[in-house]
Order: C-alpha cells, then sequence, then structure tokens
C-alpha cells in the first residue's frame, strides 16, 4: 500500500498510544535504552579508565619533579667533593701515568622516561583490553538480548493500534522461535555495517530497506532469512523516500525533547515516534486497505486477541 500519508498515520497514533498510555510510555522507554545503553557503558567505561591515567600521569609528573629536585642537592654536594680532592690530583700528576688517570666515559641512559615509557605502554594495553571486553560484552548483549527485545517491542506496538496491548508482548521473540529471530536481526545488522563502511549514502539506503524486519519477525518469528529480506525489500520499495520525509517530521518534536531535558521525549515523543513506526508497517501491509485510517474510530479497541501468523502469501 503506497497511498499512505504522514497525517494519517500520526494522528491514529496518537490516538493509539494515548489510549494504552502508560504501557506505551514503558514499552518506547525500553526501546530507547536498548537502543543506547550499549554505547553508554562503553563511553562510561572508557572515561572511568582515561581518568584513572590522567590521575596517573599526574602522579608520575610530579614524583618525578620531586625526584630531580632531591638530586639537585646531590650534585651540589658532588661538586664540593670533586673540589676536595682535586689537590690529591696535582700531587700524584707527576708520579702515575696519564694512562692510569684517564677516566672511565660512562653511557647516559634516563632510567625515568624508560620507566614512564614502559609504563604509559601498560596502561594502553590495559584501556585497549578494557574497551575491547566492554564492546564484546555489549555485542552480545545485543545480539541475544536486545534485538529480540526488539522485536517483542515492535509487537506492541503493531498490537496496540488495534486493542490495549499487553507488556508480556515484551517478551515474544523469547518463546516464539527465538534462535530464528537472532540469526535474522544478527544477519541484518552485519549487512547494515558493511552498507555503511563501504559507504554512508548506501548504508542509509539499506537502513531503510531493512526496516520492516523486526515487524515482519513479529508478524511470523518462523521466516526464512531470504524471505524476510525480500518482503521488507518490497515493502519499502516507492516507500524508502516517503519514511525519510516521515522521520524528518518529528525533528521539531525532538529538538522541542532537548528543551525540556528529554523529559518530553520520554512521556509523548518516544511513544509516538514507535507507535508511527508500527502504524507504517501495518499501512504497507494492507491492514487499511479499504479505511480511512486518519478518521477511522480508534476508541473501539478490542481486548488481547489470540495469536494469529501472517504467511505473507
Amino acid at each position: 500500500m503506497n497511498n499512505w500519508t504522514r497525517k494519517g498515520l500520526k494522528t491514529r497514533a496518537k490516538a493509539s498510544f494515548k489510549a494504552n498510555y502508560w504501557k506505551s510510555v514503558l514499552a518506547a522507554l525500553i526501546m530507547v535504552v536498548i537502543t543506547g545503553g550499549v554505547s553508554a557503558s562503553v563511553g562510561s567505561i572508557s572515561g572511568s579508565v582515561g581518568a584513572q591515567s590522567a590521575a596517573q600521569n599526574s602522579y608520575q609528573h610530579n614524583y618525578h619533579f620531586n625526584y630531580n629536585d632531591d638530586f639537585d642537592d646531590f650534585d651540589d654536594f658532588d661538586d664540593d667533593f670533586d673540589d676536595d680532592f682535586d689537590f690529591f690530583d696535582d700531587m700524584k700528576a707527576d708520579s702515575v701515568s696519564p694512562e692510569v688517570l684517564t677516566e672511565p666515559t660512562f653511557t647516559s641512559v634516563d632510567y625515568n622516561d624508560s620507566y614512564y615509557t614502559g609504563a604509559a605502554a601498560v596502561t594502553l594495553f590495559v584501556i585497549g583490553i578494557i574497551v575491547t571486553i566492554a564492546l564484546i560484552f555489549g555485542s552480545l548483549l545485543g545480539i541475544f538480548l536486545f534485538n529480540p527485545l526488539t522485536v517483542g517491542i515492535q509487537r506492541f506496538f503493531y498490537k496496540n493500534d488495534k486493542e490495549n496491548a499487553s507488556l508480556n508482548h515484551l517478551g515474544f521473540a523469547f518463546s516464539k522461535n527465538y534462535l530464528n529471530i537472532v540469526k535474522i536481526s544478527f544477519f541484518r545488522d552485519i549487512k547494515l555495517i558493511g552498507w555503511t563502511l563501504l559507504l554512508i549514502i548506501p548504508g542509509i539506503i539499506k537502513s531503510y530497506e531493512y526496516r520492516m524486519i523486526p515487524y515482519i519477525l513479529q508478524d511470523n518469528p518462523g521466516i526464512s532469512s531470504k524471505e524476510a529480506f525480500s518482503l521488507s525489500k518490497i515493502m519499502m520499495s516507492g516507500n524508502k523516500w516517503k519514511a525519510f520525509v516521515l522521520d524528518l517530521s518529528f525533528i521539531g518534536w525532538i529538538i522541542l525533547s532537548a528543551f525540556t531535558f528529554g523529559i518530553l521525549a520520554i512521556f509523548y515523543v518516544n511513544p509516538y515516534i514507535c507507535q508511527t513506526n508500527a502504524n507504517l508497517y501495518a499501512a504497507l501491509k494492507g491492514d487499511y486497505e479499504g479505511l480511512d485510517i486518519e478518521f477511522q474510530n480508534t476508541n473501539e479497541r478490542t481486548t488481547e486477541a489470540e495469536d494469529v501468523y501472517v504467511t505473507f502469501e
């Protein structure tokens, strides 16, 4: 269905999430947390390690300064000591061979520089290990927890368009073809990373092409990877630019949320966006065929219906 309008989707979305307000707010908040939580954790760990490193460098700098001051006094004493022995050197000059009095040459080694270079290398190594572990841990969380949870959240908002959806939908992926959902979501992430690394613009285009995959998985968790990608591509054909403009239409709300320190986003903008995206999937799937989705009476909502899986035949 390509005749959907932004106004129609957003008007229906507002009515849908307001009818089940607090659950919608909570589901959207979880969505925001799991999509940004990993990067925030890594940043926090890196910042903590950086602070420790800075403190260590500060300590080493101060220690190095005091260490050199202490040796300044030793050098003064050493000069006096050398002056006292000048007399004995003069007495021996006539009787001792010059070769015997030749002072040995020592190679100067700055032990302080060697110590600090080694300490810096160890510190960088430890930081690298910590960041690597954090990235691996975050990636595993994303693959096995956050991606399936995202599918459950999308199911909640898709169901919430027609009924007062239950938060039980959030755990949907963990009981319905979990491994298949994990696999397809992982392949989607890998493909998006690959396209983005190739060029930014193709990565953005592919992100819109694969946009319907979580919704397809919540509708048919047993679908094959090939079918999921193909179906998402078909659904978004001719709709990628319209979906992009739909996203841009929320810019004003996002800017306004910044002035409220995110409070407006939590209690209004986030559930509004999540519900609108779910309604986009419903429109593309054909749920609203023959209906006026903008003015349809969304107050006539049903209770939880029995699960029905769509095979997209």
